[in-house]
């Protein structure tokens, strides 16, 4: 909050998102109270995500970056 750390954007969003399928996936077939911790974590991380944005964290975003985040994205589904 106080602007000492400077998170990568993008890394915190490919973290957040996964981490929170991994939780609805872990709720479709009833995983009970085990799955809140990781929809916590999931969702803790896509607002560190959010606030690197809206605090100009680490937002310089390269072509590797972007590889890595369309490749994460195309295994969600899987």
């Amino acid at each position: 909050m106080k602007g000492a750390t400077k998170p990568h954007v993008f890394s915190w969003v490919i973290w957040g998102t996964t981490t929170f399928v991994v939780f609805l996936a872990q709720l479709k077939n009833q995983g009970g109270a085990g799955a809140w911790p990781i929809g916590v974590s999931g969702i803790l991380t896509i607002f560190i995500a959010i606030l690197a944005f809206a605090k100009r964290g680490d937002v310089t975003i390269t072509k590797t970056d972007w590889v890595f985040l369309v490749t994460a994205s195309s295994f969600l589904p899987l």
